[in-house]
């Protein structure tokens, strides 16, 4: 399981904090993704994995357009993740979003 708190500002100009869990469904035999921010929005979706990569993709709606991200996250079973964030308005044609590098929090 991958829990991920984040304080970001994206290329949009959007400022955000969210926390993020990412679980395995032994049932369905694949990955979960669990996003809630604070603006109280929340968001459940099915994680594809290729090539070692998370890759999932969701809606946004940013000054009253809408946009598709596309997130593909790195790393896994390491110390450290990798995130990138993409956004595009039909799907096709891509722009940075934001980039995050996640740590490992070990317990002590």
């Amino acid at each position: 399981m991958v829990v991920r708190k984040l304080d970001e500002k994206d290329s949009l100009g959007q400022e955000s904090k969210s926390l993020d869990v990412i679980a395995f469904d032994r049932k369905k035999g694949t990955f979960i993704w669990f996003g809630v921010n604070g603006e109280g929005g929340y968001s459940l979706m099915p994680v594809n994995v290729a090539d070692g990569a998370m890759i999932f993709r969701y809606d946004l709606v940013e000054k009253g357009k809408k946009f598709v991200v596309r997130l593909t996250l790195t790393g896994m079973g390491g110390d450290t993740l990798t995130c990138i964030q993409e956004y595009s308005p039909d799907g096709e044609n891509w722009k940075p979003l934001a980039k995050s590098i996640d740590t490992r929090v070990r317990p002590e």
